[in-house]
C-alpha cells in the first residue's frame, strides 16, 4: 500500500474517533460537524462545517489534521462555485501550511485568500490573511515584513467595531511582539503582549494567554529581570494546564527551560527542554524540534555530559540546515565545537568553528538582504501610492468634463429649464455664502476663545513663576540674612556667658537665650518650607520623602510615600510645582481633616505621570464651592492646570478624601 493511501486512511481514521469527543467550538460538538460535512450532497452548511472542523483541530495544535480538512472544505466549496468558502479555505491552507513549515504552500495559497477578501470585501479574512503573513515572515526571520503585515491587520481591526475583529486582535497584538522581540525591541514586545492579557470573553483565550504569557517571560529573561520573568512564566503553565494542545506545550517548556538555564538551574532546564523535545516528536515539527534539540545540547555541554550534547547539536544542526533555520544551525555548530574543546580533540573543533562562523555570516547576510528588501518594498509601495493618487486626479478630472459638457447639452436643449436651474444655482450659491460667513464667524470666535485659553495659561504661568522666583528670593533672604543674623546674635549670647560666669544663673538671660535659639529654628524652618534644599539637590523623590518624614515626627498624623517608577529628575520647573501640589494637600489634610493617616503616591509609566493623595479624614461635599475654596483647592487646581495636568477629587462626610492627578510630562520633564 502506498504511503498517499496510508496517510489517507490514518486520517479517516482519525476523522472516525474524534466523532466521541465533545470539543466545544463555537457551540459546536465534532460529531454534529461532521455529521454535517459528511452529508450525502455538499452545500454550503456542509463546506462551513468542514471548516469549522479545520480550525478546531488547528487550535488543538493538530497542524497535518488542519492542513487534510482545508484541502477536503476547498474541495467541496470549488464544486460549489462557492467563492467566499472557496477563499476561507485557502486560507485554512495558508494557515496550516505555515505551521507545517510549508513556506511556499503557505504563500500561495494566502495570496489567493488575500486577493479574494479585497474582491469580497471581507475585513475579517483580509484581516486574517496579513497576521497570518506576519506569522510566516516571522518564521523567516524576516522581522520587518512581519511587522508591517501585522501592524496592517492591527489597524482594520482597531478602527472596525465589528465584534469578531475586536476578537481577533489579541491574537494580532500577539503577532506584533513576536516581530518585536524578533527585532530586539524587548520593551514594545512587552508593551503588546501586556494588551493581548487584557482582554477577556474572546475565542482561543486560554491559547492566547499562554502565548503572550511565554513571549513576556522571554522578553524579561533577556532583561535579566528574573522575578519578572517568573511570574509570565507561572502565567503560561497555568494557561497551558488548561489546554490540549502539543505546540502549545512545546512551546511552554521551551519558555520553562530558558528560564531556569538562564539562572543557573541547568537540571530543571534539562527537564524542560526534554520534555518540549518529546512534543516536538509528536507534533512532527522539524523545525521547533530543531530548536529544542539545540537547547538540550547546550545544558548537555553546561552538564559536562559530552557525548549527549554531541548527539542533540549533530540532530538540531541537521534538521535546521534543511529548513535553512542558520541561527540554531550556528548555535549547534558552536557547542559541537565547544564540546570538541573540552575532549581535546581540536581538530574537529576547528571544523565546527569554521561552520560555526559560515552559517552565523550566512545568517547576517540574509537579514542584510531581508532590510534591503524592505527599503524597496516601501520604496514601490510609495510608487504604487503615487500612481493611484495620480490616476484618481485623472478620473476626477474627466468626470468634471463629463459633467461640464452634460450641463451645456441640457442648457442647450431646454432653455427654460437652465433658467431656473440658474436661478437655483444663483439661490443655493447665496445661501452657501451666507454659511461660509456664519462659518467663519464661529471660526473667528472659536480663534478668539484659544487666543484668550492661552493667554489665561500664559497669566497664570507667569503669576506662578512670579510666586516661585519670590519664594526662593524670601528663603534666601531669610536663611542668608535672618538666619545669619539670629546666628551672630546666638555667638554673642555665648560670648557674654562665658566672659560674665555670673549670667549662667539668670534667668532673664537663659530665658532670651532659648528665644533666640527658637527664632532661629523657626527662621530656618520658615526658610525649608518656602524652598527645601533637598529639592534642590537631591530631587522630587527625596524631596517628598523629607517632607512626609518631618509632618510625621511632628505626630500630628502619620504619612506614608509611595514612588514606583520615578527613576529620573524631572525639570526643576516640574518638581518644585509637584512638590507645592503636595505640600498644600498635606496642610490641607494636617488642617482640616483630623485624619490619622494619610498616603502619597506617585507612579511614573514613560511619559505618564499619576499623582494620589489620600487620608482617612472627615471628608467633605466636593460640590461645596466655598468650602472647596478655604481648602486652597483653586490654588491647587491653578498648579495643575499649569503643568497642564487634570485633577479628581472624591470625598464624603467621615469617609475620608481622595485626590488623583494625571500629567503627560514632555520629553524635556
Amino acid at each position: 500500500m502506498s504511503r498517499k493511501y496510508i496517510i489517507f486512511f490514518c486520517l479517516n481514521a482519525l476523522l472516525f474517533l474524534c466523532v466521541f469527543h465533545v470539543i466545544a467550538q463555537r457551540g459546536k460538538t465534532l460529531d454534529s460537524l461532521f455529521t454535517l460535512a459528511n452529508k450525502p450532497t455538499a452545500d454550503t452548511h456542509a463546506v462551513k462545517a468542514m471548516i469549522e472542523i479545520q480550525r478546531t483541530f488547528f487550535n488543538q495544535g493538530s497542524y497535518d489534521s488542519s492542513y487534510y480538512f482545508a484541502h477536503k472544505a476547498l474541495a467541496m466549496a470549488t464544486a460549489l462555485k462557492h467563492a467566499k468558502w472557496m477563499a476561507y479555505a485557502q486560507f485554512g491552507i495558508g494557515l496550516s501550511s505555515t505551521n507545517r513549515t510549508m513556506y511556499d504552500t503557505a504563500t500561495y495559497y494566502l495570496l489567493l485568500a488575500k486577493n479574494a477578501a479585497f474582491e469580497l470585501k471581507d475585513s475579517l479574512l483580509l484581516v486574517r490573511c496579513y497576521n497570518t503573513f506576519g506569522i510566516l515572515f516571522r518564521y523567516q526571520s524576516d522581522y520587518s515584513k512581519s511587522l508591517e503585515n501585522s501592524l496592517a491587520a492591527v489597524s482594520i481591526a482597531e478602527a472596525s467595531t465589528q465584534k469578531d475583529l475586536q476578537e481577533y486582535l489579541p491574537k494580532i497584538y500577539n503577532t506584533v511582539a513576536a516581530a518585536l522581540y524578533g527585532e530586539y525591541q524587548w520593551s514594545r514586545g512587552i508593551e503588546y503582549d501586556r494588551k493581548v492579557l487584557l482582554c477577556t470573553g474572546y475565542p482561543d483565550e486560554d491559547r492566547m494567554r499562554a502565548l503572550a504569557n511565554m513571549g513576556i517571560s522571554d522578553a524579561f529573561v533577556r532583561l535579566k529581570q528574573y522575578d519578572s520573568a517568573k511570574v509570565y512564566l507561572d502565567g503560561a503553565l497555568a494557561s497551558n494546564a488548561k489546554l490540549n494542545n502539543m505546540i502549545i506545550k512545546l512551546l511552554v517548556a521551551n519558555t520553562e527551560g530558558f528560564y531556569y538555564q538562564n539562572i543557573g538551574e541547568y537540571q530543571k532546564a534539562l527537564i524542560a527542554y526534554l520534555k518540549a523535545y518529546a512534543y516536538s516528536d509528536s507534533t512532527q515539527n522539524d523545525y521547533l524540534k530543531s530548536n529544542s534539540a539545540d537547547n538540550a545540547a547546550f545544558i548537555y555541554f553546561k552538564l559536562k555530559q559530552f557525548d549527549l550534547a554531541k548527539k542533540f547539536a549533530l540532530e538540531s544542526s541537521t534538521m535546521a540546515l534543511r529548513f535553512d533555520h542558520f541561527i540554531a544551525a550556528a548555535s549547534a555548530f558552536n557547542t559541537l565545537k565547544e564540546v570538541s574543546v573540552a575532549l581535546g580533540d581540536f581538530k574537529t573543533a576547528l571544523y565546527y568553528a569554521e561552520l560555526n562562523r559560515q552559517y552565523e555570516d550566512s545568517n547576517t547576510n540574509v537579514l542584510t538582504k531581508k532590510n534591503t528588501l524592505t527599503l524597496e518594498s516601501k520604496y514601490q509601495a510609495e510608487k504604487k501610492q503615487k500612481e493611484i493618487s495620480d490616476l484618481k486626479v485623472l478620473n476626477a478630472e474627466k468626470e468634471l468634463s463629463a459633467v461640464k459638457r452634460n450641463r451645456i447639452f441640457l442648457l442647450g436643449i431646454i432653455g427654460a429649464i437652465s433658467i431656473i436651474v440658474v436661478l437655483g444655482l444663483l439661490y443655493r450659491n447665496s445661501n452657501n455664502k451666507k454659511v461660509i460667513a456664519e462659518n467663519e464667524q464661529n471660526l473667528q470666535k472659536e480663534h478668539i476663545n484659544f487666543l484668550e485659553r492661552q493667554q489665561q495659561i500664559v497669566s497664570l504661568q507667569s503669576m506662578v513663576n512670579g510666586q516661585e522666583t519670590e519664594r526662593t528670593r524670601i528663603a534666601k533672604d531669610l536663611h542668608d540674612g535672618l538666619g545669619g543674623l539670629f546666628s551672630t546674635v546666638k555667638m554673642y549670647f555665648s560670648t557674654l556667658e562665658h566672659e560674665q560666669q555670673q549670667l549662667k544663673d539668670n534667668e532673664l538671660f537663659k530665658k532670651s537665650y532659648i528665644m533666640v535659639d527658637n527664632a532661629a529654628t523657626e527662621v530656618r524652618r520658615i526658610a525649608h518650607n518656602m524652598m527645601p534644599e533637598v529639592l534642590l539637590k537631591l530631587g522630587l523623590a527625596n524631596a517628598l520623602q523629607d517632607l512626609c518624614n518631618n509632618i510625621t515626627a511632628s505626630r500630628l498624623i502619620q504619612v506614608s510615600l509611595q514612588i514606583n517608577g520615578l527613576d529620573r529628575r524631572l525639570n526643576a520647573g516640574t518638581e518644585i510645582m509637584l512638590y507645592r501640589i503636595i505640600q498644600e494637600l498635606l496642610n490641607n489634610i494636617v488642617k482640616h481633616a483630623e485624619a490619622s493617616e494619610a498616603i502619597v503616591q506617585f507612579i511614573q509609566n514613560g511619559n505618564h505621570l499619576s499623582v494620589t493623595v489620600e487620608d482617612n479624614g472627615r471628608g467633605f461635599n466636593t460640590a461645596d464651592a466655598d468650602l472647596q475654596k478655604k481648602a486652597g483647592i483653586e490654588n491647587i487646581k491653578n498648579r495643575v492646570d499649569y503643568l497642564n495636568g487634570s485633577i479628581t477629587i472624591e470625598s464624603a462626610k467621615n469617609l475620608g478624601t481622595t485626590v488623583m492627578m494625571d500629567f503627560l510630562l514632555n520629553d524635556n520633564a
